[in-house]
């Protein structure tokens, strides 16, 4: 899981991304830790179907890789059986033909109430350079399709009266009017529209007395039904690509981004499940990227109430999605956030392999 502070160099992810026995799968790309230019990672990998791993930065400039199996125990070369005389076979591993992404769907989460405003704008500034950069250094050339959609953090009353329930992609908001059409024809753009266009329309959705549940919109907006013919956002979800969330939120309510709406005030274990189970479970699918509030050791931001608090239910569900969760702060430079984040999610595009059928 990525902590990405404003200055982070890009230069750090491609060293990472250099070092082949940091990931267990091109896929992912290791813990830049909590401070900036680190030069040297250690990494594990685990076969388990658990968050992500973590690459740990080290303080002597070394790297290390350590791959634990699901009995617990390190797995190595044990020399060969009675039939092999003791020879070990340095055959290599086959390139999967099948594998990489198709595309990527990028959905945003950006929330609409009061204290917003200023935050929609850097998003809407930063978003379209952001894709251009992942589709200029994508390794996997099939991956050519893109589907970019925004939901709000509530039921937003603005949009297209028949979709304006919580989950629903905005295609038309209260100040910028209809965002569309877009130019295939969904309720969401893809690589044939022109972002800064039409981004900068559906992601300034405006402010106002709302109730903040980002998460259970979320997990709405990704919901079978929704994304299945007739639905609000139909097509949206492809199950050859892979899913890219972007949370922008400053909320820090405990109770106002519960899912499902009866559990705990503290228990986020609905979530991640949730989201993966529109990956058929896949956590090689996904990536999480949040810009909410947390302290990483630069100025935060100050709410009304002139206290910072920060988001731990945020915090701790993106850190749950291991290195493909990248956790930055609501009043960092996106721009900067995004083009740190654009070789993670190249890996991960590549290490993904689409289910068959």
């Amino acid at each position: 899981m990525f902590k990405l502070h404003p200055v982070q160099s890009i230069g750090v992810l491609t060293t990472l991304a250099a070092l082949p026995l940091l990931v267990a799968c091109p896929g992912s790309v290791g813990d830049l830790g909590e401070h900036a230019g680190s030069s040297s990672s250690a990494g594990s990998t685990s076969n388990d179907d658990g968050p992500g791993d973590t690459a740990v930065a080290t303080d002597d400039g070394a790297s290390a890789a350590t791959t634990t199996g699901n009995d617990g125990t390190d797995d190595a070369a044990e020399g060969a059986d009675s039939g092999t005389a003791g020879a070990i076979f340095d055959v290599g591993t086959a390139p999967d033909p099948e594998a990489g992404c198709r595309g990527i769907d990028f959905l945003f989460v950006v929330d609409n109430s009061f204290s917003m405003n200023e935050h929609q704008e850097q998003i809407a500034a930063a978003v379209p350079g952001f894709i251009d950069a992942i589709e200029g250094s994508l390794k996997n050339e099939d991956a050519e399709s893109f589907h970019v959609g925004v939901i709000t953090s509530d039921a937003y009353l603005h949009n297209d009266p028949t979709c304006n329930t919580i989950g629903d992609l905005v295609t038309q908001t209260e100040d910028h009017g209809v965002c569309g059409p877009f130019a295939e024809g969904y309720r969401f753009a893809t690589e044939q529209d022109d972002l800064d266009a039409v981004f900068p329309c559906m992601a300034r959705v405006g402010v106002g007395p709302t109730t903040e549940q980002p998460v259970t919109a979320l997990i709405e907006a990704l919901d079978e039904d929704r994304n299945g013919p007739g639905g609000c956002n139909e097509d949206f979800l492809r199950d050859d690509a892979i899913l890219v969330v972007v949370i922008l939120s400053d909320d820090t309510g405990f109770g106002k981004h519960t899912f499902p709406p009866d559990a705990a005030l503290d228990d986020i274990s609905h979530w991640r499940p949730s989201v993966l189970a529109a990956k058929q479970g896949n956590p090689d699918a996904v990536v999480v990227m949040g810009f909410v509030n947390v302290d990483l050791g630069v100025a935060p931001c100050i709410e009304f109430g002139g206290e910072f608090t920060e988001s731990q239910n945020f915090i701790d569900f993106i850190e749950s999605f291991g290195e493909q969760g990248i956790l930055s702060s609501v009043c960092h430079d996106y721009a900067q956030v995004f083009a740190d984040a654009v070789e993670s999610i190249d890996l991960t595009c590549q290490g993904f392999t689409p289910p068959a059928g």
